[in-house]
């Protein structure tokens, strides 16, 4: 996405510090951000009818020339001030930076110009990494996230939970959208896709998580070419170098799906319920066609861990970590360092 730039006047520089932090921080998109405590500053501003946003203190107003700039955001401190402007928006300066990040990723979602994507063609297409387990409370979720912090610390991850109910902490709702609405737009508006996966996002330590469907038949109705489709281009959007998929039987198309991915990882058990699990499951392969999974699917019969770390930020370490280090590095995923 191209960057969007964001105007700021105010004649309180401690507000306009705060505010400029804010937008750099939580805006879905890339920003520059102009800074102007005093109003007759802005003569110089030459890019008046491509910003995507002026944001005002209403005092300001009548002090300040606006003439050029589409899209305007009041900083209304009760005033009333009149203004004429193509599209004009009011906000309470002092009701919350979220109300501002809100009313301007409306604003800028009317932009197309901004949503241009440019690729690069020499580029390696993302990787696609999947976990799946016919057993239940395995640590599939777990082990899938505990990767994802591993190989996010050397590269851009994104982690999608396509579990009907997940009840891991770290995918709870943000406010800013689901799996299910980036399925939506890759539907019907696809070159919004990434600005709509920045808006959805959760950060967890260096790992990037999508909150999962609100109702999980988003999951049951996508097929798995087009969860390929959409894997690949979120990816090549939003620039990820890896998707990392945590898989359930709720998805149609599964095996498909499955037969996509660069890895799949599969959690075994030893004691004999888990034992029959997995034979019937080895025998849904062969039956259905797709008994080619059970060669490239990498088990992973995880040992008995002391510890398990209680914040996802800190999947990273600890003795579930060390064990998927050591699978990562034979799978030439992980290398010695950081980046």
């Amino acid at each position: 996405m191209k960057e969007a730039d964001i105007v700021i006047i105010d004649g309180d520089a401690d507000y306009c510090r705060r505010l400029d932090g804010a937008l750099r921080a939580r805006l879905s998109l890339p920003v520059r951000v102009h800074d102007y405590t005093q109003p007759e500053a802005l003569a110089s501003y030459e890019n008046r009818q491509q910003t995507a946003a002026v944001l005002i203190a209403e005092r300001e107003i009548c002090r300040t020339d606006l003439s050029g700039f589409p899209r305007v955001v009041v900083l209304s401190e009760g005033m009333q001030v009149p203004l004429e402007a193509e599209t004009v928006r009011r906000v309470n300066k002092y009701g919350g930076v979220n109300t501002v990040i809100r009313v301007i990723n409306e604003l800028v979602s009317e932009m197309p110009d901004l949503f241009e994507v440019l690729r690069d063609p020499e580029k390696e297409r993302a990787k696609l990494i999947g976990f799946f387990s016919p057993l239940g409370r395995c640590l599939q979720t777990t082990a899938a996230l505990t990767c994802g912090q591993l190989l996010a610390q050397q590269s851009r991850v994104l982690f999608l939970s396509l579990e009907p109910f997940c009840g891991h902490p770290v995918t709870g709702e943000n406010g800013g959208g689901d799996l299910s609405e980036l399925l939506y737009y890759h539907e019907l508006e696809p070159e919004k896709l990434a600005f709509h996966a920045a808006r959805a996002k959760i950060s967890v330590g260096p790992l990037d998580v999508i909150p999962p469907p609100g109702v999980y038949t988003a999951i049951t109705e996508t097929e798995g070419e087009r969860w390929r489709e959409f894997f690949l281009r979120l990816a090549a959007d939003a620039g990820y170098e890896v998707i990392l998929a945590d898989l359930s039987v709720c998805v149609r198309g599964l095996f498909e799906l499955m037969r996509e991915m660069d890895l799949l990882y599969r959690i075994c058990r030893g004691d004999p319920v888990s034992a029959a699990k997995e034979r019937q499951y080895e025998l849904t392969l062969k039956r259905t066609g797709f008994e080619d999974l059970s060669v490239c699917t990498k088990r992973l019969e995880l040992p008995v861990f002391s510890r398990l770390p209680a914040d996802p930020a800190h999947y990273g370490t600890g003795e579930l970590a060390g064990y998927m280090r050591q699978e990562l590095m034979q799978d030439g995923l992980l290398g010695g360092g950081e980046r």
